[in-house]
């Protein structure tokens, strides 16, 4: 016997009008029944029911009625099979009738309506960050022990500090760089006399390291070890870094993210600080022409002359346009040449009359990140960009075409890029995780070393830049990002690591590094304001 399952395939086609019309005959009393079917692709218009005439999507009634056509044709006599149709059709019957219905339909609608409406996912937004002053909470007058007039009083005073708070917010950045400022305190002043003497007597000393042969130097730079432990000498991260030539007085000159600088003394651990700029000290350098005065160079767009002797830190330049930011400075003569950062060019200022007339010479697209005169030829000098290239031009000629003499690319930007002690070799820093050295003559620049080394000390790091020893064509130092213990590194011209300045009690890394002009002594800046001071002696009084 064959199941059910083989019946209700269809194996052969059907003529399904004679059969329903077969099926019509023996339920004579059902007449009205009637379905709607396809026969050999044509339908049928006269006949079917409004279920199936109305909703063509449906294709479950479709398959039913298939069935039981099929059943009726194969098999009149089977009892089961006619009794099933009979409730199949009594089932359709039932549709039919509600299909009639009005409520039915109406909720029906609105069931497909609701069905086809895709909801949009919205995204909340974001609360807007405002700042708000946080005041003291009030305390209990009874628990201060404190009257009602007494209390007027203090809260005259907390608004008078919160109206001083928000006027010094509201204030703009030019009135802000503006105005003179100096050392106010006593000991500041104290300590500024004592090296008034000091700093403005020239030098006698003719042990200069720049005069040692290469085996000589490298000995000396083997015997370097750390002194004593770091030292904080500022508040926050320093960021420039520069030794004073005097060899009776160490000192030394930083800057730091926050706009900070101190003046310290290696040989005393004491020194002096203040609040110069509004940001971070790119750039800060003790005067070639005048031994008592400094220079330093911030991203709010200032560069301030500080003047030991007379107690003084006055504004020689400041940019108002909110594209531009000072990145570094070199002295040259009376001159100052300003690299900036928003238009990619380089100024010269006079120093003699701050903040009067300058010369703008259009260099880069972008930052130009360093700036450096030539050491023996006035008429040149050295930039750095972010756009990838160092360039070298020539001052007589910048303003008016600003074509470059010497115009070397890199695949990423460079952070420094510096003449050696006669200005055969440029050394670079690039963010590719390369330190390069070029030899630039007749025009020409030509690639003889190329080191690699991890340049990215991340947002809690200064950039690295890499030095050359002054007034040296062979060595140059670098941070370094190895641990345990912490290191600075010398190499040689070639590439080669002459010596690591490394000590256990050096925790933290010092990207920005310092060298005495004439003394060997090598001091590392680190994030937290703390130096560190290599030198080949066990005490700076015997150097």
């Amino acid at each position: 016997m064959t199941s059910i399952k083989q019946h209700l395939r269809p194996k052969r086609k059907v003529n399904y009008q004679e059969a329903i019309q077969k099926f019509d005959e023996t339920e004579s009393s059902d007449s009205e029944f009637k379905l709607t079917v396809e026969s050999d692709g044509s339908n049928d218009s006269n006949s079917g029911s409004e279920l199936f005439s109305k909703n063509k999507k449906r294709k479950e009634p479709v398959f039913v009625e298939k069935d039981i056509v099929q059943l009726l044709a194969e098999d009149e006599n089977n009892e089961y099979r006619q009794q099933r149709l009979k409730n199949m059709k009594n089932r359709l019957m039932l549709l039919k009738s509600m299909d009639s219905n009005e409520d039915i339909k109406e909720f029906k609608s609105l069931d497909m309506k609701r069905s086809c409406t895709v909801k949009k996912s919205v995204t909340p937004k974001r609360k807007q960050y405002t700042e708000s002053v946080v005041l003291p909470r009030k305390r209990s007058l009874r628990l201060m022990n404190r009257s009602i007039d007494q209390s007027n009083q203090i809260n005259d005073t907390n608004n008078s500090n919160l109206n001083n708070f928000q006027e010094e917010n509201n204030a703009t950045e030019e009135q802000r760089i503006e105005g003179e400022l100096n050392f106010s305190e006593m000991e500041e002043k104290i300590f500024l006399g004592k090296l008034k003497d000091v700093l403005s007597t020239p030098s006698s000393s003719t042990d200069d390291f720049a005069s040692f042969d290469f085996e000589r130097l490298t000995t000396t730079i083997k015997s370097c070890y750390m002194l004593e432990d770091p030292v904080k000498i500022i508040h926050n991260r320093i960021t420039s870094l520069d030794l004073h030539s005097s060899e009776q007085k160490f000192l030394a000159l930083a800057g730091d993210k926050s706009g900070n600088i101190a003046l310290w003394n290696l040989m005393e651990n004491t020194g002096v600080k203040m609040k110069s700029h509004l940001c971070s000290v790119n750039c800060v350098t003790f005067s070639l022409q005048n031994n008592t005065k400094f220079f330093t160079t911030s991203l709010d767009g200032t560069v301030r002359q500080g003047d030991i002797n007379k107690n003084s830190n006055i504004l020689i330049y400041a940019s108002y346009d909110k594209i531009d930011h000072t990145t570094w400075h070199y002295e040259l003569g009376h001159s100052l040449l300003i690299a900036e950062g928003g238009t990619g060019s380089v100024k010269m200022v006079d120093t003699r009359t701050p903040n009067s007339n300058y010369i703008t010479f259009k260099c880069h697209n972008r930052s130009v990140r360093t700036v450096q005169s030539h050491p023996i030829n006035d008429n040149y000098f050295l930039t750095s960009s972010g756009d990838g290239f160092f360039g070298v031009w020539d001052v007589r000629y910048a303003t008016k075409n600003s074509q470059p003499i010497i115009l070397q690319s890199f695949s990423k930007g460079l952070t420094s890029a510096f003449y050696s002690g006669q200005g055969k070799y440029v050394l670079t820093t690039g963010n590719d995780d390369t330190i390069c050295v070029y030899q630039c003559s007749d025009n020409v620049s030509q690639k003889i070393t190329q080191i690699a080394h991890n340049n990215h000390g991340g947002r809690w790091l200064s950039v690295f830049k890499a030095k050359w020893l002054p007034n040296r064509e062979d060595c140059f130092c670098v941070g370094s990002l190895f641990n345990n213990p912490k290191r600075m590194q010398v190499y040689n011209r070639e590439g080669k690591i002459l010596h690591e300045l490394k000590s256990e009690r050096m925790n933290t890394y010092c990207p920005v590094i310092a060298v005495h002009p004439k003394k060997l002594l090598i001091v590392g800046g680190n994030g937290s304001g703390k130096i560190h001071v290599f030198a080949p002696c066990h005490n700076l009084k015997e150097i």
